[in-house]
């Protein structure tokens, strides 16, 4: 028994992704467990109800949504209320920029409740050391990101912020210990047992270039969408470039000479083009089952993966599954990405990925076969090493060990 009470921000209901693993193991523990829904549960993800952070929504294994208590915030001063009220001990979020809870972290933590993140995303490296003052710990998935994190903030060396950041693993491949069996998955979703899978994770097309260029329907679509343009030089060069369409009709012909099926991998709030469909043998929509999670259901069961700059790779790496990631960070939109991502090892690295442009991937998927795209075990244990800091997941226990220990 401990008095340890956790509190999870639920901003959105798919984020049960990353802490499930952690309520599993803290259940485990007797650690008495919150879910903390908002701001505005009810009222939020117009456009996606399902992602609204409310109890039907959040899926959970083992019928454990008994153990846990659910708690709704209107705002971070509600929220910062409920956490004292109910004598919550450790805050846990996927967040910690101040404007997104301006002063409710420095206020939890003048009554003494830890203030916890994990690493959510390969783009965690915009937050700024500033933000990182505000936390107790950030748990993030290697010792290596842990470095990376301090060379592009410097400032974290110097204000001794550096022992703020934990190597613990990924939380979510913990889930690898509740998945059914590879033919119960297949099943699942209704894919035949003896056909080898190409699981694509599909391009959310959320910046410009990528929704009126790169995934237009037609040449003669895209030109329509920029018939206004003052610049014809440009229109001609979009017209001539490769296309999302042709990678995808070019790849669904690789499949079909490898005897393999093309499975695109989406989600709902994703606006994928109208011939995504058309051309996969099938296309799964992410639902609300929340955990374990789809993507890492059906990389258990792919022969090779295909991605657009995803960090899915390290889930493909950890299942033995080969990663092609098709190259758009120097499209224009993507200055955004930051050195993480534009790690070369993360997607080129031998006998576990390779990192192709996405003007030359049709050419490349002509000269090679399915059986080429082998993972290297020796390799695999490098990049593992890299990226997720241990062979064998981990992650919520060695969290909710170091809650216990410093408490």
């Amino acid at each position: 028994m401990t008095n340890i009470r956790i509190g999870f921000c639920f901003d959105r209901a798919s984020v049960v992704k990353a802490f499930a693993p952690l309520i599993l193991q803290a259940l485990k523990r007797k650690i008495k467990i919150f879910l903390l829904c908002g701001p505005d549960a009810r009222n939020s993800w117009p456009n996606n109800p399902k992602y609204q952070p409310l109890k039907k929504n959040i899926y959970l294994p083992y019928n454990i949504k008994k153990k846990v208590n659910f708690l709704y915030f209107k705002n971070n001063q509600r929220l910062e209320k409920l956490i004292i009220k109910n004598k919550i001990s450790h805050f846990f979020t996927l967040h910690f920029e101040p404007r997104k809870f301006g002063k409710t972290l420095p206020n939890l933590r003048k009554n003494n409740i830890k203030i916890c993140c994990l690493q959510w995303t390969g783009d965690f490296t915009n937050v700024s050391p500033r933000a990182l003052a505000q936390v107790d710990w950030f748990f993030v998935y290697s010792s290596w990101i842990a470095k990376l994190y301090c060379k592009i903030h410097p400032a974290c060396l110097k204000n001794k912020l550096r022992k703020k950041i934990i190597p613990c693993g990924n939380p979510i491949l913990d889930s690898v210990y509740d998945l059914a069996r590879p033919e119960e998955i297949r099943q699942k979703y209704r894919l035949p047992q003896n056909k080898k899978i190409v699981l694509l994770l599909t391009l959310d097309p959320f910046y410009p270039w990528a929704k009126w260029v790169f995934t237009a329907q037609s040449k003669i679509q895209l030109f329509l969408n920029f018939r206004l343009h003052r610049d014809p030089k440009l229109i001609i060069k979009y017209c001539r470039d490769t296309s999302y369409k042709q990678i995808l009709q070019a790849l669904r012909n690789w499949c079909e000479k490898n005897n393999a099926l093309l499975i695109g991998k989406s989600r709902s709030r994703h606006r994928e083009p109208l011939f995504l469909k058309e051309i996969c043998h099938k296309v799964i929509l992410e639902d609300k089952d929340w955990y374990p999670i789809m993507s890492t259901e059906l990389m258990s069961i792919a022969d090779l993966l295909v991605n657009f700059n995803s960090a899915g790779i390290w889930e493909a790496a950890f299942f033995k599954v080969y990663g092609l990631t098709i190259d758009v960070l120097d499209t224009p939109g993507r200055s955004h990405l930051l050195p993480f991502r534009r790690d070369p090892k993360m997607y080129q690295f031998k006998g576990v990925g390779r990192w192709i442009d996405y003007k030359k991937f049709p050419g490349f998927l002509e000269r090679h076969s399915l059986s080429d795209f082998k993972v290297d075990k020796n390799q695999q244990k490098k990049y593992i090493k890299r990226y997720l800091e241990f062979e064998k997941p981990q992650a919520s226990r060695i969290i909710i060990n170091h809650l216990i220990k410093m408490s």
